[in-house]
């Protein structure tokens, strides 16, 4: 139990470190003195106001959830047995990264197309929810019990909930008074969602030294005899 907790510990702090040596490089790279983090980029000439989609940090951001995407698709996969759970975790990211590039599918397709493949995979979601879930309800027990569901949970809370509060025009005028600025906020939030990307891709790692897993180790064992 002790060596159990060691390692987790390690990786918790190499978690922190990796996250913060991140936003450290971002820090670096302002220094340069550069347009490379500018949050408003005008990828065509005739933009005026220009769009915060090709920005570094955006750009950075669906990095990080496409991996978290991923890492949850090759769980799925690999381990049979965690499949309903890593399978409505995966979904659920890949109906946000839509959600995220709306912005692209938009330019190369009506204006609101994104809600088409956006509502297949909330349909797709809710069929797979339901059918398995007997099976959602136990291996909900176990996630819940361990340290990914807190870091899965501390970043959707950061993405939909803290980033969005943090953002609220009204507190940076009130914070800000007569230097406010509507890109000061813009940037606080944009690096606020970047956070919350960090902690998803941690809780989505942290997956594979779950109760979940475990148990689906135990599982194949017990078939094995």
């Amino acid at each position: 139990m002790l060596q159990w907790h060691s390692r987790m510990a390690i990786r918790f702090i190499s978690y922190g470190i990796l996250i913060l040596l991140l936003f450290q490089a971002l820090v670096m790279i302002a220094g340069r003195g550069d347009d490379a983090l500018a949050l408003f980029v005008r990828p065509k000439p005739t933009d005026v106001f220009g769009t915060s989609e090709f920005s570094a940090v955006e750009l950075l951001q669906t990095a990080l959830l496409l991996i978290c995407i991923l890492v949850t698709g090759w769980y799925a996969r690999s381990l049979p047995p965690t499949r309903p759970m890593t399978t409505i975790i995966a979904l659920f990211l890949l109906l946000m990264l839509v959600r995220e590039q709306d912005y692209f599918i938009d330019q190369w397709l009506p204006w609101g197309t994104w809600l088409l493949p956006a509502t297949l995979i909330a349909v797709c979601l809710g069929y797979l929810a339901w059918r398995n879930r007997h099976e959602l309800r136990l291996q909900g027990r176990l996630l819940g019990s361990s340290p990914a569901f807190g870091l899965l949970f501390a970043g959707f809370l950061v993405l939909v909930g803290f980033s969005r509060i943090f953002g609220q025009t009204d507190l940076w005028m009130a914070l800000l008074a007569d230097d406010y600025q509507r890109i000061s906020k813009f940037a606080a939030e944009e690096m606020t969602e970047l956070l919350g990307y960090c902690l998803l891709l941690t809780g989505c790692i942290e997956l594979r030294y779950s109760p979940l897993r475990r148990e689906a180790g135990h599982r194949d064992d017990r078939h094995e005899q």
